[in-house]
């Protein structure tokens, strides 16, 4: 590049002189001459400053610094999640609704006191049974029996010990001291039962009942059961024999039956 550039001869200082000598009367140079005498110094300091700027972009750049990454910080907020709305579980289904029904209670019948009159339409006055005979062992005859039993009482070394007997029954000879007062019930009534009931009764020494048994039914219980319930409250007169009180069995009827 240095040596495209045009040659120019150097002026020293001897040379200047020598020129400054040689020139006419010595006359100083005109202001032409010493630019073109400085020019060429001036380009060649351009030309020497520019290959140095040239040579200083030239150079090669160093690297940049390389910084070492910043580690970036994550902030984590931890929140607590929002409590969430209890649903309410699935209701029952509604139970559908129960009618109730009203029932209206059966009349009961009335108890009618025992001292009073019954005023109802029915014949339930009770009645003894016909007579029957009284259970008792037929006496035998003195010249009949005279001989057995002495036999019997030779041969049997122990004498035989009498028995109790149970209670005779009886139909005649005994008396109302306070009658059965059957009330007939409502129900029977309203249906239009019938009937007659035979009771054998146990009657003690002091003439009150002690037993009720049923000897005949009726067919209807509602009958039956008036008829116990009206011979237990009955009085009777106590069954003498040999001047003596004593139990004895009776059959007492009760009927039922319903008037025009």
């Amino acid at each position: 590049m240095l040596s495209s550039l045009p040659h120019f001869p150097q002026r020293t200082a001897a040379g200047m002189a020598v020129a400054a000598a040689a020139s006419p009367a010595g006359r100083a140079w005109p202001a032409a001459d010493r630019w073109r005498t400085v020019r060429p110094a001036l380009l060649v300091i351009a030309a020497h400053l520019g290959v140095l700027w040239l040579a200083l972009q030239m150079r090669p750049l160093s690297p940049p610094a390389i910084t070492p990454p910043v580690p970036s910080t994550v902030m984590l907020a931890l929140f607590e999640p929002a409590p969430q709305p209890v649903r309410p579980s699935a209701l029952p289904a509604p139970a559908p609704p129960v009618r109730t029904v009203h029932v209206r209670p059966a009349p009961t019948p009335r108890a009618h006191q025992a001292a009073m009159p019954v005023s109802l339409p029915v014949s339930a006055a009770p009645t003894l049974a016909p007579p029957v005979a009284a259970v008792t062992a037929p006496a035998a005859s003195a010249s009949s029996s005279s001989a057995p039993a002495a036999a019997s009482a030779a041969a049997a070394p122990v004498a035989a010990v009498s028995r109790p007997s149970s209670p005779p029954v009886i139909t005649s000879g005994v008396q109302y001291l306070t009658a059965p007062q059957p009330v007939y019930p409502a129900a029977a009534r309203r249906r239009g039962d019938e009937g007659e009931v035979l009771l054998r009764v146990l009657i003690n020494a002091q003439g009150s009942v002690e037993q009720i048994a049923l000897e005949k039914s009726s067919g209807i219980a509602s009958l039956d059961q008036a008829a116990r319930v009206a011979v237990a409250q009955a009085r009777f007169q106590p069954y003498v024999e040999q001047g003596r009180a004593q139990s004895a069995y009776v059959v007492v009827p009760i009927k039922f039956q319903l008037t025009q």
